[in-house]
């Protein structure tokens, strides 16, 4: 049965748990991947697929009067206005950047300091961030 957003439903185990996507391939066990008819976001999860799809749709969004932002949660949309207001608590020790957000400040001192914690299993590519590590991953699946 599909949902009104057009995504297969999963049926929970007894434990509360979707399937976790599994399907037998060759005797054994591998990891379902669903895809976003949109655009090439895959997903062994259904519900980051749907999470993701109404990302798409706009429906249910919250949208910062500020910027561009949409978040999914008025508690992100509030979490995210933080970077508008001048309440930046989290100061860089090298210089004046200051942020509203503790992750944003660790991101930008790995740029005095030359870190780069998430390296690519594919080639030699290293990066600050997660986010720029999954996107690079990203191009070695075309």
């Amino acid at each position: 049965m599909k949902n009104i957003i057009g995504v297969q439903r999963v049926k929970l185990n007894t434990n509360g748990q979707g399937n976790g996507g599994e399907e037998k391939k060759n005797g054994t066990s591998a990891r379902k991947k669903h895809e976003c008819p949109d655009c090439p976001y895959v997903t062994t999860q259904p519900s980051l697929l749907i999470r993701h799809i109404i990302n798409h749709s706009g429906e249910g969004m919250y949208f910062c009067a500020q910027c561009a932002y949409q978040a999914m949660s008025e508690n992100d949309l509030n979490v995210h206005q933080q970077t508008h207001n001048a309440y930046k608590p989290h100061c860089c020790p090298h210089c004046q950047y200051r942020s509203a957000k503790k992750y944003n400040l660790q991101i930008h001192i790995r740029s005095h300091t030359g870190e780069k914690p998430f390296s690519c299993p594919h080639c030699p590519f290293r990066s600050t961030n997660r986010s720029d590590l999954r996107r690079h991953v990203y191009t070695h699946r075309m």
